[in-house]
């Protein structure tokens, strides 16, 4: 039996208070994007590590699209850090996001068709 909890987020508001704001304190949750973009707003890096295991997808015929904007810096100064849980993505494409796993990093990374544009990092 799932005991994942299922949300559907429709806003990029909706988006960045789940996974910046944390707004939720539960172990297991499946974020169902519903539309097609999603943005996080500048210099916002967040740190979403409220979760055991937390999945990012999408059922709809196009994958949903992440767009991190940023100042015109070398590195990405906007993206998500996922600590200390198990991150699977599912049709889900990010733009000019910066990423980070830690060290002792315990999870598992589960990518299905991602792609890394020159301004990733991982």
């Amino acid at each position: 039996v799932d005991s994942s909890l299922k949300i559907t987020v429709n806003t990029s508001q909706e988006l960045e208070n789940h996974l910046c704001n944390q707004s939720l304190s539960i172990p297991d949750v499946i974020f169902e994007l519903d539309t097609p973009n999603y943005n996080i707003s500048n210099g916002n890096f967040c740190i979403v590590s409220k979760f055991t295991n937390v999945t990012l997808q999408t059922n709809n015929p196009k994958t949903a699209t992440i767009t991190c904007f940023q100042e015109d810096y070398p590195y990405p100064t906007t993206g998500l850090a996922f600590i200390n849980c198990t991150v699977t993505f599912r049709r889900v494409t990010f733009i000019n996001c910066g990423t980070y796993l830690p060290d002792n990093f315990t999870g598992f990374l589960n990518l299905s068709s991602l792609y890394y544009t020159p301004t990733h990092a991982a």
